[in-house]
């Protein structure tokens, strides 16, 4: 993201926790390890599952950016959310370990498998225990099946891996008005659980981020 002329590197929480005890990289025609100069949001007692705002953030390093080269950066204009979230459809992006669980041992690179995940939002109540209006936002998933471009019906694959992924805001699909006059997408939030039983995904709102570390005097 770039937030007044500053670039930073969002993520969910509990990914940046991973990197305590391994490595996380980024890259973009190559992968660059990333220092831990992550700022988190509080576990309660410990326990990442009870922290449901869960993102961090960190200053993307001036080094960091000339090494990635052609990678741009969003600028906060993008973000956002349409209220209603109900009347929106949303596209989760993210490399999924059931889409990417077969590496090649004897392999000098691997490239990573994008998929994305679109559906409509749904409101706070589906998830009554944990989301909370105007800080998250909630995505509709059938946990069996999800149909591809052309119409087929998938077995759906399992969320784990999407976490620190985009939300995308595409419009209100399927409406006239949007037919009509396709919406911009904005980038709407986090990627930071996926509910089976629910069958629900929730994200934190990127908008709710960058007002709380602009609060904070964070950026």
């Amino acid at each position: 993201m770039e937030i007044e002329a500053r670039r930073f590197i969002f993520t969910a929480a509990h990914v940046a926790d991973e990197a305590k005890a391994s490595k996380l990289y980024i890259g973009l025609n190559r992968l660059e390890e990333l220092p831990f100069d992550f700022e988190l949001t509080v576990a309660p007692d410990g326990d990442r599952d009870q922290d449901v705002i869960d993102f961090a953030f960190m200053p993307f390093a001036t080094d960091l950016v000339d090494k990635l080269g052609d990678a741009t950066f969003i600028p906060e204009a993008m973000i956002g959310v349409v209220e209603p979230v109900e009347g929106q459809s949303y596209t989760c992006l993210g490399y999924p370990n059931t889409k990417n669980r077969d590496p090649v041992w004897n392999a000098t690179a691997v490239e990573g498998k994008l998929i994305s995940y679109t559906s409509r939002g749904r409101p706070m109540s589906q998830l009554p225990a944990r989301a909370i209006a105007g800080v998250h936002v909630l995505v509709d998933r059938n946990p069996k099946y999800v149909r591809n471009p052309d119409g087929l019906r998938l077995k759906a694959g399992k969320a784990n891996g999407f976490s620190g992924g985009a939300i995308v805001d595409v419009g209100a699909l399927g409406t006239v008005a949007n037919v009509l006059t396709p919406a911009p997408p904005r980038l709407a939030a986090i990627f930071t659980e996926a509910h089976r039983n629910e069958k629900v995904i929730m994200g934190t709102r990127l908008d709710y981020v960058v007002k709380q570390l602009r609060a904070a005097k964070r950026l």
